[in-house]
Parts: C-alpha cells; structure tokens; sequence
C-alpha cells in the first residue's frame, strides 16, 4: 500500500487510503451534506491549500513540509477549516472539496 501511495504521488496523482475512500464512498451515498451550524466564512489561502493537500490525501507531516510550515501549524489551520466548513473528520473534508469543485476525484 505504501509503496502505492509513493508511486502515485510521484506520479502527480492523488492516492487516498482506503480507509479514506470508505468513509467517502459512504458519505457519497447518504447524499447528506454536514449539517452547518454557522455560517460559512471564507477560507484563507492557506486553509484552501490544507483543504487541497488534505484531498490529495497527504498526513499532516507531508502537509507540513510541502508549505514549509511546521506541523503544529498545519494542524490549526486544518483545524480552522473543519471548523469553518462544520466538518468532522478527513473523509467529510474531501467530500466538501469534491462538492465545492475544489478537486478532482
């Protein structure tokens, strides 16, 4: 599996696990968006390139090293993203940028 995920990336294609391309497979089918409790706000360019690597299917580290930015720093703006997209979990993250037309499948 790893050594799939490293051939696709060096490819410039997106691998996501499977345990990712589960849950989305899943999410697809109830057809249910998130529920949003707030209204959304923008996203900052960093968040929409978060939002983007996260859909790529990259690990917070990966994220990290790619924007030059340490991993704390990734994880609070993934953080703000779920938050301002009412997301809870990278499967949820992926459906949002499929549906925003942010990504490919």
């Amino acid at each position: 599996m790893i050594l799939t995920a490293v051939r696709s990336v060096l490819d410039n294609a997106t691998y996501l696990s499977p345990t990712v391309t589960t849950a989305l497979v899943a999410n697809l089918r109830t057809n249910s968006p998130p529920q949003t409790s707030a209204p959304q706000r923008a996203l900052s360019e960093r968040e929409a390139e978060v939002l983007l690597l996260v859909a790529e299917g990259l690990r917070n580290k990966e994220m990290a090293i790619r924007l030059g930015v340490g991993v704390k720093s990734v994880e609070t703006y993934r953080a703000r993203l779920m938050k301002k997209v009412n997301c809870r979990s990278t499967a949820e993250l992926v459906r949002y940028a499929l549906r925003e037309g942010l990504t490919k499948a």
